[in-house]
């Protein structure tokens, strides 16, 4: 069981859309949302609609000093972060579990690829720490 987290900034669509792409997979849904007041509100009462726990938190330009704010509202030991515009392929998200029940680390990098282009060819990738423990994963700084 995970706690998939979202940040969102007046992006509610793709957060939205994002937490149905695992919707019956995650145990639980956070989104700190660092919107504006009226893309906040509509994004808080989709949340209500749909059992997704949404927290207002003041926009820094940056998540990184949100995540300990951010952890301490996902109830789960792992921890599942994705940023709104980014999608797992089926066969990973469906495996999630699997992969937790049997882990024998506290974290997972995930093969993050970057669509630069305007054509929508994959430039590169890069390997993001995405699912992990909380408890054993900190952040100082930026």
């Amino acid at each position: 069981m995970f706690t998939l987290l979202i940040f969102s900034r007046n992006d509610t669509k793709n957060a939205v859309d994002l937490a149905n792409s695992l919707h019956g997979i995650a145990d639980e849904v956070v989104i700190i949302d660092s919107s504006d007041n009226v893309e906040h509100e509509i994004l808080a009462k989709e949340a209500k609609r749909r059992g997704l726990k949404v927290y207002y938190a003041v926009p820094l330009g940056m998540t990184e000093p949100l995540r300990p704010y951010s952890f301490s509202k996902c109830k789960n030991e792992w921890i599942l972060h994705l940023d709104t515009d980014e999608r797992l392929n089926k066969e990973f998200a469906k495996s999630i579990n699997e992969i937790i029940s049997n882990a024998k680390c506290d974290a997972f990098a995930i093969k993050r690829y970057e669509e630069a282009s305007p054509n929508g060819h994959t430039a590169f990738f890069t390997w993001q720490i995405r699912l992990f423990k909380k408890s054993k994963v900190s952040f100082k700084g930026i």
